[in-house]
């Protein structure tokens, strides 16, 4: 539990059952769809009043307008080097009427022989593969987070993002030359500073008055794509990966900078024999540096 953010009142989040293992995965633990939007602004309520910038604005009295974007999953938590697995799972709840579960993505990423353990360090690949268990359209973005244009219409549109990125200590996004390739699904954007003249199309938060949700059928894409451009280093991005059943909300530009400096890898000691691997040729600055891979319905 976080501790509470002067002046509101503390919030408490909601806990969501995780999973730790494919094979815990019942039928109840499914998400469950009608509770997915109250669950969600919980989650975001918490996450950005613990923000350094939030707190900074309450304590000024000097609050901008915020924007948040968030289509909410279910965490899965991974169970060895499989974070690009779970994080296809986490996805799948988005695009699937049967979730998927990470025994069926493994068995079938080992099967096309994209894997040997669960690790996944082809985008190429994971299109693939999400093509194959969903039925999906899986694409491989040729500049990657840099096409902010493209990647926030997606994430308006209310669908999910994997991202390859170097994780710290925290999970969140670092440069470690990709001794720690990590992926991640991007599940929607924060916002301040909002333009006044969008407010009308927003939900004004019942906590909060400055922070305000977009509706499902509202598109801020065309409005706000200069706004994002011109601010990129304020915007944030609301993500969940594989190492934590909480939700993460990083810098869009530090997730930017982690993804395009993916250029050698190193397996975590007594983990996984690093010679079984599957490599792509040129590695995973060929495999997954400056790449990212868009997901949505056919």
């Amino acid at each position: 539990m976080n501790s509470p953010v002067p002046p509101p009142p503390p919030l408490y989040l909601a806990n969501p059952k995780s999973t730790t293992n494919s094979k815990n995965i019942s039928e109840e633990e499914t998400p469950q769809l009608l509770s997915y939007d109250e669950t969600g602004i919980d989650e975001v309520r918490v996450k950005v009043t613990c923000l350094p910038e939030w707190r900074s604005e309450q304590l000024s009295e000097e609050t901008s307008t915020w924007l948040s974007v968030y289509t909410p999953v279910t965490a899965v938590l991974q169970n060895g080097p499989q974070c690009g697995i779970v994080a296809l799972c986490m996805a799948s709840q988005l695009l699937c009427p049967q979730v998927l579960t990470p025994d069926i993505v493994f068995d079938t990423a080992k099967s096309h022989k994209f894997t040997t353990y669960g690790e996944m360090f082809s985008v190429k690949s994971m299109c693939k593969l999400a093509s194959i268990l969903m039925d999906c359209e899986a694409i491989q973005l040729p500049d990657g987070l840099d096409d902010s244009e493209t990647v926030f219409k997606h994430l308006d549109d209310g669908c999910p993002i994997l991202v390859p990125y170097d994780k710290d200590e925290s999970t969140a996004p670092c440069c470690r030359n990709g001794n720690k390739a990590h992926w991640a699904v991007v599940l929607g954007y924060l916002l301040p500073n909002v333009p006044p003249s969008l407010v009308s199309t927003l939900n004004q938060d019942k906590c909060f008055p400055n922070l305000y949700h977009k509706p499902k059928n509202v598109d801020l894409s065309s409005e706000l794509t200069s706004h994002i451009q011109h601010n990129r280093s304020s915007v944030y991005v609301y993500a969940k990966q594989g190492k934590s059943k909480h939700l993460g909300v990083w810098s869009y530009q530090d997730l930017i900078l982690s993804n395009n400096n993916l250029m050698e890898w190193q397996a975590d000691k007594n983990e996984v024999n690093e010679k079984d691997m599957v490599l792509p040729d040129g590695g995973i600055k060929e495999g997954l540096s400056g790449q990212i891979v868009l997901l949505k319905q056919k």
